[in-house]
């Protein structure tokens, strides 16, 4: 894909710093994170994170973009979270997956052999199982 710039436009150049803020609790719409160096507290949109919201933990690390203003611009959670199964299907041999649930009551797709009490890797971003650990 190619970009044409015309030259009569200007664009305007923003700079964006990028912080690794831990999460300490929920407040309405926002998410209270802390600067681990300064212990500053910030409020951080939850909709900045879209879907993996939901695999949000206590004390999880987040990394949070700013624009020169000090507005978060986005954020990410960690690439994987591991979560303990709460309740799994039982396996049908004519089928590679069942469904299981786990904790915070998210359903996740996983391999027949997966059981109650399993501790999981699962990518935030897809929701998708990556492993059993």
């Amino acid at each position: 894909m190619r970009s044409v710039f015309v030259r009569e436009k200007k664009i305007d150049i923003v700079r964006v710093d990028e912080e690794e803020l831990q999460y300490i609790f929920s407040e309405n719409e926002f998410l209270v994170c802390m600067n681990q160096e300064t212990f500053e507290q910030v409020h951080v949109p939850k909709i900045i994170f879209g879907e993996p919201i939901r695999f949000l933990q206590e004390g999880m690390v987040l990394t949070i973009r700013f624009d020169e203003n000090e507005k978060p611009l986005n954020g990410d959670l960690p690439k994987y979270v591991e979560l303990n199964v709460t309740y799994a299907e039982e396996g049908n041999k004519n089928k590679s997956v069942k469904r299981a649930e786990v904790e915070g009551g998210i359903s996740v797709q996983v391999p027949i052999f997966v059981s109650t009490g399993d501790k999981l890797r699962i990518e935030t971003e897809t929701g998708e199982y990556v492993e059993r650990v």
